[in-house]
């Protein structure tokens, strides 16, 4: 048994990590928020990345929000017998804390989607009143164009 027993030269094993540490020249000291390069454009405290805007995941995200929006607060428990009888203890031990803040989220959860869901139909709306806007703008300028012309 001692003859498989490896011994470990801690201390090998730390120089050679400090040697990799120097190697990649990293320095000890904490850099600030500001120093560290960052390939996102941060906006108002929001990543900005090359995202576009698509109807069609907004929707999917939308109705995929109003899916998971509601929390269940009992999930079969897996596991042996004892691990489950613990578990289901414990629950019940802590439901009359954790169920009142699961109720909390879920109002939370049902209420971001609904704004997120009026924010959409608000956004359709513009969408259609801008188009409209456009026609009439394209028909006052050939009225215009029409009006100089005489």
């Amino acid at each position: 048994m001692s003859d498989k027993i490896q011994t470990v030269d801690v201390e090998k094993i730390m120089e050679e990590i400090r040697k990799n540490i120097e190697a990649r020249g990293v320095s000890e000291e904490v850099l600030g928020f500001n120093e560290v390069d960052s390939s996102t454009e941060i906006r108002n405290g929001i990543p900005v990345d090359e995202m576009i805007y698509d109807e069609n995941d907004l929707n999917q995200y939308i109705q995929y929000a109003r899916a998971a929006h509601n929390i269940p607060y009992y999930e079969p428990i897996q596991g042996g017998k004892l691990k489950v009888f613990v578990k289901r203890v414990m629950r019940k031990l802590m439901a009359f804390q954790m169920q009142p803040l699961r109720d909390r989220q879920n109002h939370f959860n049902y209420n971001s989607i609904q704004c997120i869901r009026q924010i959409a139909v608000h956004m359709a709306e513009l969408e259609d009143a801008l188009i409209q806007k456009e026609e009439i703008i394209e028909e006052l300028q050939t009225r215009i164009e029409v009006l100089e012309n005489k």
